[in-house]
């Protein structure tokens, strides 16, 4: 890759010029988002976290004291905290005596970061006006800002340009609707991608699509995806045979089909196939977890129209001797999906039989399971692309294509082992990224460390 750039200053114009724009843009939005208060429920419940957030994305910030050098890790959400654990773990190794800050974007994801990095400096990423920026750089003092897979704000790449502060994107991702919609304002693209000084990207098509928006392919690198990394090799099997014995799903002539991060919809078509099969003489055991654990009533609600009878994880507090033919659980904790996964035999993963763009299939084939899924991938092309060219991912149309696999799986549970083992061998093959990224990163890192080599002792 390229050598870091130097210092740059661009004129202050493009900056006020994008202030005005999002002044103006939240003035004309304000119609329309006071009709959906009005009329929408799930509007209101959302924006309420989003008021509430307002100040701390706007608030001065505590200056961080010492004259340590500073990495910031900009992520957004849950997922993009959760994926930089290795690389933070890295990053640490390879910087002692440096400052990290993680800044998160939501709410959940400042909660998550801080349960799950305790020693580390958790802020919130700022709102992506000037003076909210200037507060925010104003307080850390970064020598150095990583961002996670596509936090492109021009605001901010702006500011770390005009005060020479390299920035460089980690697990870079664009997906192809991005990159058209890049495309129609090329002049734009280039500008944002320029403000890089470098791009570590999960795929080489992802690359190519950012030195095809006008980005320098010389700091371009294809490092594989860090999120692989976090993935467990074994499951937990103490675990999984605790949650086995408290449902009651233990018969080993009966498999257990765990249907991860289901959306509304999906629910009732897996209630459907399985009890078709069971009509047909194939028994199978069903975990519903749904993707948000408050929707449990609804979810039951369903399984009782198909049929089934619902039983709640919540209410299970001790053994509840073998499963009936008609259960189907509901998953309604936080925290004990993996485990259900270590215990299960096929897994369907939501957000794919409705369009919403998937959920992460990636979990369940790291533990060795089969998994199907609907034909919406839009959020996980890049992980479909690496299982399907391993023939180790059933992808379905519809609900008759899911009862199918379904089928042929529990009249070849050895061909199903097979297919998960294949998966396995995939993640496994594909982990490394976290360790690849630093070593790329190694230039700017060298930068960082430089001050703590020569500084005086005493």
């Amino acid at each position: 890759m390229k050598a870091p750039h130097g210092p740059r200053r661009p004129a202050r114009f493009w900056h006020t010029l994008l202030d005005v724009g999002y002044a103006g843009a939240s003035v004309l939005a304000l119609p329309y988002a006071l009709v959906r208060l009005a009329f929408d429920r799930k509007a209101r419940a959302r924006a309420v976290p989003f008021v509430r957030d307002l100040p701390a994305r706007f608030a001065r910030r505590t200056p961080r004291g010492g004259e340590a050098p500073c990495l910031v890790v900009q992520a957004v959400s849950v997922g993009e905290v959760k994926a930089v654990a290795h690389l933070l773990a890295r990053l640490g190794e390879a910087l002692p005596g440096v400052d990290i800050v993680l800044a998160v974007t939501t709410v959940t994801g400042r909660r998550v970061a801080r349960e799950l990095y305790p020693t580390l400096r958790v802020e919130r990423t700022p709102a992506d006006v000037s003076w909210s920026v200037g507060r925010f750089l104003d307080a850390l003092r970064p020598d150095l800002v990583l961002l996670v897979e596509s936090e492109l704000w021009p605001g901010f790449l702006m500011a770390l340009r005009r005060r020479s502060i390299p920035v460089v994107l980690v697990n870079g991702r664009m997906s192809e609707r991005s990159a058209r919609r890049l495309g129609r304002v090329r002049w734009f693209a280039r500008r944002l991608l320029g403000a890089l000084d470098g791009a570590f990207v999960q795929l080489p098509a992802y690359g190519g699509r950012f030195a095809a928006l006008g980005m320098d392919p010389k700091r371009i690198a294809v490092t594989g995806n860090i999120k692989l990394d976090n993935m467990a090799a074994e499951p937990d099997r103490e675990r999984a045979r605790h949650l086995a014995h408290l449902l009651g799903v233990e018969e080993p002539d009966v498999p257990v089909v765990v249907a991860g991060s289901t959306h509304p919809g999906e629910e009732r078509a897996l209630v459907r196939a399985v009890r078709r099969l069971a009509a047909e003489g194939r028994r199978m055991r069903l975990v519903l977890a749904p993707r948000h654990p408050e929707r449990r009533e609804s979810v039951a609600a369903d399984v009782r129209r198909e049929g089934g009878v619902p039983v709640l994880r919540s209410g299970i507090e001790a053994p509840r001797g073998p499963a009936a033919p008609d259960d189907v659980f509901v998953l309604d904790s936080v925290g004990e999906l993996e485990a259900l996964y270590g215990a299960a035999d096929f897994a369907f993963v939501g957000g794919t039989l409705v369009p919403h763009g998937g959920q992460n299939m990636m979990e369940p084939a790291s533990l060795g399971l089969p998994v199907v899924v609907g034909p919406h991938l839009g959020n996980f092309r890049s992980e479909v692309a690496l299982l399907r060219a391993a023939d180790a991912l059933r992808v379905v149309d519809d609900e008759d294509g899911l009862a199918s696999v379904l089928r042929a799986w529990c009249d070849d549970r050895a061909a199903a082992r097979a297919q998960g083992s294949r998966a396995q061998a995939v993640v496994r093959a594909s982990q490394g990224a976290s360790q690849r990224t630093v070593e790329g990163l190694e230039p700017w890192l060298a930068r960082l460390r430089a001050p703590a080599v020569s500084a005086p002792a005493g």
